[in-house]
């Protein structure tokens, strides 16, 4: 079969392998067996094929065209790397139309793959394209050196198309073209890249031949640019002859290129300038843009040409720097001097947290040697100083948040295949918890897991309105706020990204394998229900998910009403139960209204709601979905979701409801929330044929719960309530009491807080569900600069049929306000601005549902043979007693009836006697009855005509309530504007008196600078007269140790023989030579590692490997730059 014939919707594993198989039958070659084997293990575990890592696997060029057909309906990908595979240009174009369109594949590495004019325009044509790559890895393609002379600019053209399509991407942010032979030519292309392109992170240039012109070129285009963060330009430069040279690297002239524009930068936070003869003369440069700088925390400087005086220059730079963390000064022959410098100027730094320096001096006098492994000794204790304090200072931070604020790499796949790319989780190191004892416990009476996951997704609608990332909080340029402000929508724009944002929420996904997946804010439903059917999930409607016909937004297809009234919610519900899928939007949504504010056409645009999906191999629905509806008098429609579901394996029921409550953090809000818990909804009755649809009262929120625990019915409640536990007026009632006040329902929160919502632990130990400020961009003036860090998504559940034994991912929590602020979101770990609820619990089996918990069983209900034995003989004897008692009855009875029977006899005859005059009695009460009759008629009437009058009265007292609401809101809109007015006036006067302090800051400063520049110069002349003494006293020393030694050899020749004194003599030469010199080939070592990211990213690792390495030869050894791969932890 062909395959072209294979359905292009299997994007199962048996699915790939058979369409790989099929496309080298096609080519007619076999398939490459690395290919198939990673092909064919995803096919044999059944797990959708995440990752394809097939580094030197062999593909080649033909090769590349099956894999892009697997590429090409593998929608679960996220990471492909071929690196070193000799793809060529026309494989290299084949893998690019593979993944041209592809949904999620985050990152792709072809490097070293021989790419040249036509590879890198299929490449352009990809980034061009958009979509979720993130990363993309070009290294080691030598673009120009199998290219004739005459090709030259065919070739320079290609690498403009790539530029051109780089300038219209916007997701990428980590780009590497080291190893690629860019010149200084080609250096113009990418400083359009950089002038132009405001997404891109990290640029890698590592090992190229841009020479001092090219590197001016960049400097000049970074000046421009305010996006990029990590720019590495290790080992750059040709000979003044032309010829290409690795040993003709950049001299300082780059180095004071770029610092020229370093001073001002406000973003780049990592420079590798290694490799290069940066010398003194860079170091001096450097120095003045280091002590302007504020954004900059990684320079590597190794291999760097520094000497003792750039050691000195450089100790002046680094004293007063407070934002510097590391620095590699390896292989730069410091010696005392530099060395001595350095450790002076630690004494006053507080910052650094890693410093290489070399540790083993080969070559150094015995002396010399001795100071500077002490003095290394001083700096390295130095840092580890500052690095305690640093941790000290965040150690308020419980274990679990301060690993999700670390960050181990993100995007590199583990040993066994697995993904760590997770942004939402692996980026910032947010692991699952560890097993508790009560987990442990439960499963050992053989209770079911159940898995939840909780979130709200953040509406495509609302995630550009003014959320302030990460980048954003850096200080903007004082003086220049216009430029400020479009900084800020260009961070945002890249942070959430729809397409990057969904990919990550997948990865997530995939990563838990929850069984319920319930969420808030999703106004992307087509794309949710192809993208999570792949993983094996539905939520309900009829049809395969991935052939469901066109989605028409709700608000599309109610039927148009008059201006005046709202439309009827029995026709949302219907068009709710009509699509059978359990997802409810409200309409209208601010998130619509925003759209179309933003320019999205009415129709086009989607309201965001709330849905439930359930994993379709392990759930299925028991019953229809019940949208449980309500509408306000604005004519707003919404509903709660109630979904009836039972697992396959067993027969196990289970309830989830998924609701989202109205936002705002006023007491009013609060008082709002509390009615919609206890608020009735709307169902619609079933359906009778010929009969219109009728609704029927719904159950409230509490209501559902009620219910479920007077059923014993096992249930979930997934909330984004928008109100913490803890509120301050939480006395007057909050939605947390309320909810908790339920009897048998529970919380996944309940750890840290009590039933009314205090707090049961420190306040630094507290979780959050959200971390969120919205800036001046926001088009919600209400909600500008609150800082919103609370806990307000939640998971309820009724016990004892269910129980919590742990949170699958760990509670986050902050230290402090500043520890929040310093890791907003949304961000590109955590892909919405909340983050997600996933918890661990047990269900008891179906067979136990009904039954009366017990201490024995766990807390968990149970039943069984021994439960029902127990009723029998109850019922039993109480049978007993009661046919005793009825015995006892019975002869009681029959005496009380004898005596009965006389006295009925007398009472008979009077009765005969009184009938007659009863009868004359009952025809005067007839008369009596009728005219009765009449005045209860007319009092009927009276009673009509009341209710009446009642119903209009209420109906105008209600229109009047409505009034005035309506002016008091107005009032209230009058009075916030007035308010932000006089907050616009303030804040303009702040900018001023800052504007003030900031020239008389700089003033000072200017004053300090020159005030240290000559401590500097004194420090250096004192340094170099203490160098000069030190210098004559030994040179003295080894004269006077010579002339002894020379003395000594004398006397023992005279003494000996001819051939004893020659002998001598050798020797005594032997000992001069000993004595007073120690060769001149001093060379360095380095740790074992090479690698400068090691120190950076695994610094007790590395230090370790640092102090055992022996000493290296100057032929042997290599240190290279900074690690990519480490570096996309900062990214």
């Amino acid at each position: 079969m062909s395959a072209q014939a294979l359905s292009h919707e299997d994007s199962s594993p048996a699915g790939l392998l058979a369409a790989y198989d099929a496309a080298h039958d096609e080519l007619g070659s076999p398939p490459q067996s690395r290919v198939r084997a990673a092909l064919e293990g995803a096919a044999q575990r059944g797990t959708p094929l995440t990752h394809l890592a097939l580094r030197s696997a062999g593909v080649g060029s033909q090769g590349a065209q099956a894999v892009a057909e697997v590429l090409s309906r593998d929608t679960n990908l996220t990471q492909v790397s071929l690196e070193d595979n000799a793809l060529g240009d026309d494989g290299a174009a084949a893998i690019a139309r593979g993944l041209n369109g592809h949904p999620s594949v985050f990152r792709l590495n072809i490097g070293y793959n021989e790419i040249t004019g036509r590879g890198l325009r299929g490449v352009a044509e990809l980034v061009a394209a958009g979509g979720p790559l993130l990363c993309l890895d070009l290294s080691g393609n030598n673009f120009y050196q199998n290219v004739a002379v005459a090709m030259a600019d065919v070739d320079a053209k290609s690498l403009a198309a790539l530029v051109d399509g780089l300038l219209r991407n916007t997701s990428l942010v980590n780009l590497r073209l080291g190893e690629n032979n860019i010149d200084a030519r080609s250096a113009s292309l990418i400083g359009k890249l950089l002038r132009g392109n405001t997404a891109l992170t990290s640029l890698d240039l590592r090992d190229n031949k841009l020479a001092d012109a090219g590197a001016a070129t960049l400097a000049a285009a970074l000046a421009a640019n305010s996006s990029l963060k990590c720019l590495v330009l290790w080992s750059n430069g040709i000979a003044e002859q032309g010829a290409p040279s690795p040993a003709a690297p950049l001299s300082w002239h780059c180095a004071a290129a770029v610092a020229s524009v370093l001073s001002e930068q406000p973003s780049l936070r990592i420079l590798d300038l290694g490799g290069n003869a940066v010398g003194v003369g860079g170091v001096e440069a450097l120095k003045a843009a280091l002590l302007r700088n504020r954004s900059l925390h990684t320079l590597g400087l190794a291999n760097a040409q520094l000497g003792h005086e750039g050691g000195i220059a450089l100790a002046g730079a680094i004293e007063g720097n407070a934002h510097l963390t590391r620095l590699d000064l390896r292989r730069n022959s410091l010696h005392v001097a530099g060395l001595m410098a350095l450790r002076l100027a630690m004494k006053t730094n507080s910052a650094l947290l890693e410093v290489a320096v070399d540790t083993a001096f080969v070559g150094e006098a015995a002396e010399d040697r001795e100071l500077e492994q002490s003095f290394a000794a001083e700096i390295k204790a130095a840092c580890a100083a500052n690095k305690d304090r640093t941790h000290n200072e965040a150690s308020a931070v419980p274990g679990e948040a301060a690993a999700a604020l670390g960050g181990t790499d993100p995007s590199r796949p583990d040993s066994s295949g697995g993904s760590r790319a997770l942004d939402l989780l692996a980026r910032k190191g947010l692991p699952a918890a560890e097993p508790t004892a009560a987990a442990a416990e439960c499963r050992a009476l053989g209770r079911a897991r159940l898995q939840a996951l909780g979130w709200n997704l953040l509406a495509r609608g609302m995630a550009s309105d003014g959320f302030e990332v990460e980048d954003v909080l850096a200080e903007p340029p004082a003086d220049d706020e216009s430029a400020a402000v479009a900084r800020a929508a260009r961070n945002l724009s890249a942070v959430v990204d729809p397409l990057a944002r969904w990919a990550r929420v997948r990865e997530a996904v995939a990563a838990y394998s929850p069984d319920l997946i319930a969420v808030q804010e999703l106004d992307w439903l087509p794309e949710a229900i192809g993208g999570l059917a792949a993983l094996g999930y539905e939520c309900g409607g009829s049809g395969a998910p991935l052939r469901a016909p066109p989605y028409a937004p709700p608000h599309t297809q109610l039927k148009p009403t008059p201006a005046d009234e709202p439309p009827p919610l029995a026709s949302y519900l219907a068009v709710l139960e009509a699509s059978g899928r359990a997802f409810a939007p409200k309409v209208p949504s601010v998130c619509r209204q925003l759209k179309v504010a933003a320019g999205e056409a009415s129709d086009a645009a989607c309201d965001d709601g709330i849905c439930l999906f359930w994993k379709s191999g392990a759930w299925e629905a028991a019953a229809p979905v019940e949208y449980c509806g309500s509408s306000n008098a604005a004519g707003r429609c919404r509903a709660h979701l109630r979904v009836r579901l039972r697992r396959i394996a067993d027969g196990a029921p289970l309830t989830a409801v998924v609701a989202h409550l109205g936002s705002g953090s006023s007491a009013g809000a609060e008082a709002l929330r509390l009615a919609e818990l206890e608020a009735p909804t709307t169902l619609l009755a079933p359906h009778v044929l010929g009969e219109p649809r009728r609704e029927v009262a719904g159950p409230s929120l509490l209501g559902c719960l009620r219910e479920a625990v007077a059923a014993n019915e096992p249930t979930l409640l997934c909330l984004d309530a928008n109100s913490e536990p803890d509120r301050a007026d939480r006395a007057a009632g909050s939605v947390w009491a309320a909810v908790r006040g339920v009897e048998g329902v529970r919380s996944v929160w309940e750890e840290w807080f009590d039933s009314s919502g205090a707090p049961t632990g420190a306040a630094a130990a507290q979780p959050v569900s959200t971390n969120k400020r919205r800036g001046q961009l926001s088009r919600q003036p209400a909600k500008v600069d609150e800082h919103a860090c609370r806990l307000i998504d939640h998971v309820f559940y009724t016990a004892p049929t269910l129980a919590l034994p742990e949170h699958a991912f760990g509670p986050v929590a902050f230290a402090d306000e500043a520890a929040a602020l310093a890791a907003p979101l949304p961000s590109l770990a955590v892909p919405s601005d909340h983050y997600p609820v996933v918890v661990d619990l047990l269900l008891q089996p179906a067979a136990e549902v009904g039954a009366e918990a017990t201490p024995e069983n766990g807390g968990l209900a149970s039943g069984g043979e021994g439960a029902a034995a127990e009723e029998e003989e109850a019922a039993a004897a109480a049978a007993t007693a009661s046919a005793e008692a009825a015995e006892a009855a019975g002869i009681e009875a029959a005496a009380a009836a004898a005596v009965a029977a006389a006295a009925a006899t007398a009472a008979a005859a009077a009765a005969e006697e009184e009938k007659a005059a009863a009868l004359a009695e009952a025809a005067a009460g007839e008369e009596a009855a009728g005219k009765a009759v009449s005045e209860a008629a007319a009092a009927v009437e009276q009673a009509r005509a009341a209710e009446a009058t009642r119903i209009e009265t209420e109906k105008a007292a209600e229109e009047e309530a409505e009034r005035l609401a309506a002016e008091a809101a107005a009032a209230e809109a009058a009075q916030a504007a007035a308010a932000f007015s006089a907050a616009a006036a303030a804040e303009k006067a702040a900018a001023a008196e800052k504007a003030a302090a900031a020239e008389a800051a700089a003033a000072a400063e200017a004053a300090a600078e020159a005030a240290e520049a000559e401590a500097a110069a004194t420090r250096v002349r004192l340094e170099e007269e203490a160098a000069a003494e030190a210098a004559r006293a030994a040179e003295a020393a080894r004269a006077e140790a010579e002339k002894a030694a020379e003395a000594e050899a004398e006397r023992l020749a005279a003494e000996a023989s001819q051939r004893e004194a020659e002998e001598v003599a050798a020797a005594a030469a032997a000992a001069v030579a000993d004595w007073t010199a120690n060769g001149d080939s001093a060379v360095t070592a380095v740790d074992g590692s090479d690698d400068f990211a090691a120190l950076l990213f695994a610094p007790a690792a590395a230090a370790s490997a640092f102090e055992e390495a022996p000493p290296m030869g100057a032929e042997t050894e290599k240190v290279k730059p900074l690690d990519p791969d480490a570096l996309d932890a900062f990214f």
